[in-house]
């Protein structure tokens, strides 16, 4: 692995993030395709380390970021590592170094790549979740295709919607991100489109040419038949509007099951919030709430790195990740189990102060 930014280096191909730049366009590869592109925090630091670099560089006009492989732009975060480590600190009753470390760079890539002065263009094709959203989604343009699969799942594991991801919900028309956030549920590319998460739409068929023109210099005219329209509908729009108006959790829960006889949709959302982490569901429901009176990526990305610090620790998150990606049992054992045992007093908690000593981000 390269943790230095390369300009006319020699690329190392078995690294698991590539640099090199082409003319005046500095390009990201991610390359951890066995593993889906799952971000370390070797990688998150490599990237930062690049972008700070070319920011001050006059001679690189653009970043363009990619995937070497199709079948996923980014997986998101390296949570199997980052669960494990961070349940070996819970017991030992460590702080979790390298756990803090890997989400405070995180989240300051996040910020940096949200407010990079520079056109930042990342090519999200096939999988994008979580990390992978906090890499590709806050620059300036993002291209999306037919095979891109986008989604937050982290209530499936113990977690929360993070990466900054709450500064869309200002711009995402009505509950649609409260529903990305609550239930995991991935998204097409076209839906991106039209809930304002992508700026282009290539067909697969033109990817590889486009993306071609824009590492050659010529973005802007490469990119104008892709741009959004204004014509994208999210077909869900309504359904998500009527039945994830709540005033509660358990108010949408109540409201799903009710139709949830007569309605295959209903039924579906109101088990998805069943087996969730309740925790985790009503963490997304206030951090929804909370976000979407935000207008500075910063104060979003400081209260998720205090919910961060306050949820990783938890029997939670590692508890989510065990079930779903290391014994893969599929039946997690949440703490509290059901969502009315989740109470308000606890959330007060997980949104206040980092409970493990650290320090709020400083921008």
């Amino acid at each position: 692995m390269t943790e230095k930014a390369a300009s006319n280096d020699p690329i190392e191909e078995d690294a698991e993030v590539l640099f090199r730049t082409e003319g005046r366009t500095a390009i990201i590869t991610l390359n951890r395709p066995r593993a889906l592109n799952a971000l370390s925090l070797p990688m998150f630091r490599a990237i930062d380390e690049a972008l700070t670099a070319w920011e001050k560089d006059d001679n690189i006009a653009a970043v363009v970021i990619n995937s070497s492989s199709a079948r996923a732009f980014c997986a998101g975060g390296d949570v199997k590592a980052v669960a494990v480590e961070a349940d070996l600190a819970r017991r030992n009753k460590d702080t979790g170094h390298d756990v803090r470390h890997l989400f405070r760079e995180e989240y300051k890539l996040n910020t940096r790549i949200h407010n990079y002065p520079k056109p930042y263009i990342a090519f999200a094709q096939g999988i994008v979740m979580g990390g992978g959203i906090g890499v590709g989604l806050h620059g300036s343009h993002v291209i999306v295709t037919e095979s891109t699969k986008a989604a937050m799942p982290e209530v499936k594991i113990g977690f929360f919607p993070d990466i900054g991801f709450g500064i869309f919900y200002r711009k995402m028309p009505g509950l649609t991100g409260l529903y990305m956030g609550m239930t995991g549920e991935s998204i097409s590319g076209r839906d991106m489109m039209a809930l304002g998460l992508a700026t282009h739409f290539v067909p697969e068929g033109d990817w590889d040419d486009v993306m071609a023109q824009v590492i050659a210099g010529d973005a802007e005219q490469a990119l104008a038949k892709f741009a959004y329209s204004g014509e994208e509908a999210f077909p869900l729009q309504q359904k998500i509007d009527l039945y994830l108006s709540g005033k509660s959790v358990e108010k949408i829960v109540a409201a799903l099951a009710a139709d949830a006889i007569s309605d295959p949709w209903c039924e579906k959302i109101h088990d998805i919030l069943r087996a969730a982490c309740p925790t985790s569901i009503k963490t997304a429901f206030r951090h929804f709430y909370t976000a979407r009176g935000m207008t500075r990526v910063e104060d979003v990305i400081k209260m998720d790195y205090r919910l961060s610090q306050n949820m990783a620790w938890r029997h939670d998150f590692y508890e989510g990740v065990r079930a779903l990606l290391i014994d893969k049992d599929g039946v997690p054992r949440w703490s509290p189990s059901r969502l009315e045992d989740v109470p308000e007093k606890d959330l007060d908690k997980l949104f206040g102060i980092c409970l493990n000593g650290e320090k709020d981000l400083i921008f």
